[in-house]
């Protein structure tokens, strides 16, 4: 990928996290890097607690996001949901299951 789709690979995945703005805190606006935040959770320190961001680097433009908590999910199968937890892809938990 070439560093001048930089800026319209970040305008999209934005937009992706904007949706979901209305409901967060907005911790980081600046170009280059925006993160949402819980506005009612916080982690141990007293920060507010991480939801997701994106940010664009030298060589790639980053998305990250934090793990639906274990009691938010409407899976009924355990193993699925302590998989989900350890690995955070769909696609890998998939691939431990073919092979069990």
């Amino acid at each position: 990928m070439k560093t001048e789709a930089f800026p319209e690979t970040f305008a999209t995945l934005r937009g992706v996290l904007d949706k979901h703005a209305k409901n967060m805190l907005v911790h980081v606006d600046k170009p280059g890097d925006y993160q949402l935040c819980s506005p009612s959770k916080t982690d141990r320190i007293g920060r507010p607690l991480f939801i997701a961001k994106v940010q664009t680097k030298k060589n790639y433009v980053s998305f990250h996001r934090s793990p639906r908590s274990p009691s938010s999910h409407r899976w009924t199968t355990t193993r699925r949901s302590v998989c989900s937890r350890a690995v955070m892809r769909w696609t890998t938990c998939r691939a431990a299951f073919a092979t069990s």
